[in-house]
Order: C-alpha cells, then sequence, then structure tokens
C-alpha cells in the first residue's frame, strides 16, 4: 500500500475570561488554566447594585489592588506583576485583572486570587480563582516506520509540564488507538518533562493516496481530554 502521511502538530492559543454575577450571593467559580509565559487574564463582571461599592482584590490573604465601581478606577499594589482596569459593558461594569508573564516561578503562582466590597454591610458577590500553570512543548517532531500490519509513529515532545498526552487524527477525524507514553523528568527548576508517544496506524485505517495524521501533544494539566485545547 502507498501511503503518503503528512504530519501537522497544532499549537493553539486561548484567552482567558471568567465573569462573576452580581446578585446578592456568594459565587466561588473555577477558572481556567495558564500557560508559563504568557499573560494571565480574567474578569469579573457587577452590574448596577454595586455600583457605589469599591472592590478589594487579594492573592491569598495578601491585598494587590482595589477598585472604585464608583469612578471606574483601580490602583494595583503590585505594578510590576499586575495590572487593574476597569470597562463598561452593556450596562455592566467589568474588573480586568492580568498577571503579566505568568510561570511556575512567579510569586503569584498557585495563589487563590478573590475579590471583595470592601463595604462590609454588602452582601458579597465573590469569585476566586486558582490558576494551574502549564508549559506547551518547546519542539515537538514525530518519525514513523512502515511494518507489515501498517505505519509506526512516535511522537516527541521536549520540556513540556505536565507529562504530554498525544491525540492522532487522520483527515481530521479523531482515532481511538492504543497510544504508549513514556515520559523522563528533565533536570531543570522548575521541573519539566520529555513526553513521547507511540502508537501503531493499522493498514486498515489507511488508504490510498494522501493521508493527513495530525498528532496534537498537550499537557494533561487536568486529566482530562479537553486539555487538548492546551496544546
Amino acid at each position: 500500500m502507498n501511503v503518503a502521511i503528512n504530519f501537522i502538530a497544532y499549537s493553539m492559543g486561548l484567552m482567558l475570561c471568567v465573569y462573576c454575577s452580581s446578585d446578592g450571593v456568594q459565587h466561588t467559580k473555577s477558572c481556567n488554566p495558564a500557560e508559563e509565559f504568557k499573560d494571565y487574564q480574567f474578569s469579573f463582571l457587577y452590574g448596577s447594585n454595586d455600583f457605589k461599592e469599591t472592590i478589594q482584590i487579594k492573592a491569598d490573604r495578601k491585598t494587590i489592588g482595589n477598585c472604585s465601581l464608583i469612578t471606574n478606577t483601580c490602583r494595583a499594589f503590585s505594578s510590576g506583576y499586575v495590572n487593574l482596569s476597569m470597562q463598561e459593558y452593556y450596562g455592566n461594569k467589568i474588573l480586568i485583572l492580568t498577571i503579566r508573564n505568568i510561570s511556575r516561578n512567579h510569586q503569584f503562582n498557585g495563589l487563590l486570587f478573590s475579590t471583595s466590597f470592601l463595604n462590609p454591610f454588602k452582601i458579597q458577590s465573590r469569585l476566586e480563582c486558582r490558576p494551574l500553570v502549564f508549559s506547551k512543548a518547546r519542539r515537538f517532531s514525530c518519525a514513523s516506520n512502515i511494518s507489515r500490519t501498517g505505519v509506526i509513529v512516535t511522537c516527541s515532545a521536549q520540556s513540556i509540564y505536565p507529562q504530554g498526552r498525544c491525540h492522532v487524527y487522520i483527515n481530521n477525524t479523531l482515532q481511538k488507538l492504543n497510544i504508549q507514553s513514556r515520559h523522563e523528568v528533565l533536570m531543570e527548576t522548575p521541573t519539566y518533562f520529555t513526553s513521547a508517544c507511540t502508537f501503531l496506524l493499522p493498514n486498515s485505517s489507511l488508504r490510498s493516496g494522501n493521508c493527513d495524521v495530525n498528532v496534537t501533544m498537550y499537557p494533561n494539566v487536568t486529566n482530562n481530554d479537553t486539555d487538548v485545547l492546551y496544546g
């Protein structure tokens, strides 16, 4: 069988934005993972009932800034790492918090970010976020060998965190394959991995002519298939 195989690795960015409604009750929501060495942004939404309030933003127990819904102004106490701003959105107001160039060595990595009203008599509408920091592979490559039963493919990614997993597509269709993975810890601080996945593309899954085999290696951030979004 004469089959030409083209390997394509995907890398996708993700804009992170998490909202908290203001309906007089407390809210606690999770937030999306953060890509290492990128700016990480998430948002808090406030309705007209909150427009006379001042918001306090904390990282764990440390106050990192305040925002006034009266004047639409913010003050960040760690301005080298954190940016705070206000925007209006269809009659509501949005507080935007940006952590600059987040990494696993960052002073804010692993901390719980939260907002609350400074007014102690105001019923709290609160959002909490503890971002997990991941790292995409710095280098990614695949190689193939033809066997009697099909094509054996091995893909390797260097400097990925946490350990990598593979999704395999043939002509844009996700395949259910027996994928074997192996991982090696790189002697770096913080820790990174070299991850490799090996799988067999059986002859039955390949057709004569061009066959696009797309392999996405992604960090296993939450141990869920949706982590492929971070690959």
